[in-house]
């Protein structure tokens, strides 16, 4: 074994003086708390996006729902619906700067498809197209103007829900905080070999490795989940999620076109004159 002192050359430290083991204490203490407040900032943004992602799925079920309960018109219904599953794709290509949806050719002509990807804001645009649906069925007679207003504060969600994940993805962690994060972390890598060599010698080199990996893979972990809509692995499942809202919207679709034996009618009631019947 080297003795301590051979290592004196390269640090002012020394083994009989407790400032250095205090100064790299408090080094390491404050930068755990301010890594632990990047991963904080970053993780909410990723749970908040979640919880957004979570409200559309909640909502498209619901007009979906209402679509095909409120009215007996197919093309309204099929109108409402494939643009309820078309906004929730045009939501996910626009969060990722995306300018086209080639996900729809499938469920929208080549002239809807058009219309969609030339419009400079494509979600809106799918918006637009499902509150014409419900101007259809309120035009025709198959709502009244309680169920159009009922349907339309679902719209309002979707308007809502992509302006938050907006505001996520245009309002990033400030970059003056990560950039004096990782100066700060750079600067205690440089600092702790001056420490330990004293105490490990040689095994400075691995310990001082496996600790500088840990600090900066977990900053690394914050920037990774600061955009939740990214295409990675690390970020909301996007396409599972629209995935998800696809089959369920087509399915709650199917069911109403199948043909059912004992379909219940809705009994007159002499209390509510005047109501739409499609």
């Amino acid at each position: 074994m080297l003795p301590s002192g051979e290592f004196d050359w390269i640090t002012w430290l020394g083994d009989d003086n407790r400032f250095d083991k205090e100064l790299i204490g408090f080094f390491t203490v404050g930068l755990a708390f301010l890594i632990g407040v990047r991963i904080n900032l970053s993780y909410d943004r990723y749970y908040e996006a979640r919880k957004v992602w979570g409200m559309m799925v909640n909502r498209t079920r619901d007009v979906a729902r209402q679509f095909v309960c409120y009215t007996d018109d197919d093309e309204v219904i099929d109108h409402g619906i494939k643009w309820s599953i078309a906004f929730v794709y045009s939501c996910k290509a626009a969060l990722r700067w995306k300018s086209e949806v080639s996900d729809l050719t499938d469920l929208l002509t080549d002239d809807e498809l058009a219309g969609l990807n030339g419009a400079a804001h494509m979600p809106n645009y799918c918006m637009e197209q499902v509150t014409d649906a419900i101007k259809m069925a309120l035009d025709r007679g198959c709502i009244d103007t309680i169920q159009a207003t009922h349907m339309d504060a679902n719209v309002v969600t979707f308007e809502d829900d992509i302006g938050k994940c907006e505001r996520i993805i245009k309002t990033p962690v400030p970059f003056v905080f990560v950039l004096h994060l990782r100066t700060i972390i750079l600067a205690y890598i440089f600092m702790l070999p001056l420490y330990l060599i004293h105490h490990l010698e040689y095994g400075t080199i691995a310990a001082a490795v496996v600790i500088g990996y840990s600090y900066t893979a977990l900053e690394d972990l914050g920037s990774m989940i600061e955009n939740p809509f990214r295409e990675n692995f690390h970020a909301l499942p996007l396409n599972g999620l629209c995935s998800t809202i696809k089959k369920n919207l087509l399915e709650i679709q199917a069911r109403k076109r199948q043909k059912v034996p004992h379909k219940l009618q809705p009994q007159a009631n002499p209390s509510f004159k005047g109501v739409a019947q499609c």
